[in-house]
């Protein structure tokens, strides 16, 4: 049973990619989405259900499940089978929702959610959810073959079997979906790998919209974790980067991603970076006019 929640839009209504793969009404089918799932994020796709949920007369079952399976393949809901049925899960809902008291499961959970109920004096019981990072990667390497059946709206009813048959060969042979790596993936990264020198961030990961899309598009252009993770082992090495310059100046997770190609390429390897050339003759003769300006002029 899902339950109202607040959520920050400012990231999903500014993810251009995002936008440009399900449009206004898949953005608006997402955020409705969580709050449509269960404490741990996980929901049943009855498409018409969910349809109805969105608004009367907004969506059709037919295009909610045509968003959620665009969603699936872009990594942001990940499918599975428990019990004969399929079920859905939003991939980066623990990461984002920090409730209050979760309410313990009334879906079955995947394997990779770990879930432990406690109780309070009263009795009343409460949910602990952990995520299985490597569990995940293991079992999302397929789609579920249950997800090719998985509809409950009047057009598949009405298909003819010819139609049914070559949207099943579609899914059985689609690639699997590829786990997403975010601007919030990376901030994570940061906290766990950056040195104790350095601040580490607040989750979740938020800044001015002009700066999340400079990093976002960073992001894009290099979705390696492994390539940023030797990005912060450059940033460990610098003692620029770590403190060690004439402004006691640390570097923040904002400068490293801006800047993570050179800090790889090692610009900052021998502690202050080098000075474009010739900077050090123009310094000089900027210093000399200003000295030899008459008083009270404009240098």
């Amino acid at each position: 049973m899902g339950r109202k929640r607040v959520i920050d839009t400012d990231e999903l209504l500014f993810d251009e990619e995002l936008f440009e793969a399900v449009g206004k009404d898949g953005l608006w089918l997402y955020i409705r989405l969580w709050s449509l799932a269960e404490d741990w994020g996980g929901y049943e796709p009855r498409y018409g259900s969910i349809a109805l949920k969105t608004g009367i007369l907004r969506l059709s079952p037919e295009t909610v499940k045509e968003i959620i399976e665009e969603l699936i393949i872009l990594g942001k809901i990940v499918p599975y089978e428990a019990n004969g049925k399929t079920f859905h899960w939003i991939k980066n809902f623990l990461k984002h929702q920090r409730l209050n008291n979760p309410t313990p499961p009334s879906l079955p959970l995947p394997p990779w959610v770990i879930c432990e109920v406690k109780e309070y004096k009263s009795k009343k019981k409460y949910a602990s959810f952990q995520i299985d990072w490597e569990k995940l990667a293991s079992c999302t390497s397929s789609l579920p073959v249950g997800y090719q059946n998985t509809t409950s709206s009047p057009r598949n009813r009405n298909e003819t079997e010819t139609e049914t048959e070559t949207r099943r060969k579609d899914l059985s042979t689609a690639e699997p979906p590829t786990p997403s790596f975010s601007v919030q993936d990376l901030a994570i990264l940061w906290n766990e790998a950056a040195p104790p020198e350095l601040a580490t961030v607040n989750l979740p990961f938020k800044r001015p919209p002009k700066v999340m899309t400079k990093m976002r598009d960073a992001v894009k252009r290099n979705p390696d974790r492994d390539w940023w993770l030797r990005v912060v082992a450059k940033t460990r090495e610098s003692p620029f980067l770590l403190g060690v310059n004439d402004r006691g100046w640390k570097a923040s997770i904002d400068f490293m991603i801006e800047n993570a190609e050179v800090i790889l390429d090692g610009k900052y390897d021998g502690g202050k970076p080098s000075q474009p050339k010739g900077w050090g003759a123009l310094k000089e003769s900027m210093q000399r006019r200003k000295s030899d300006a008459p008083w009270g002029s404009v240098p």
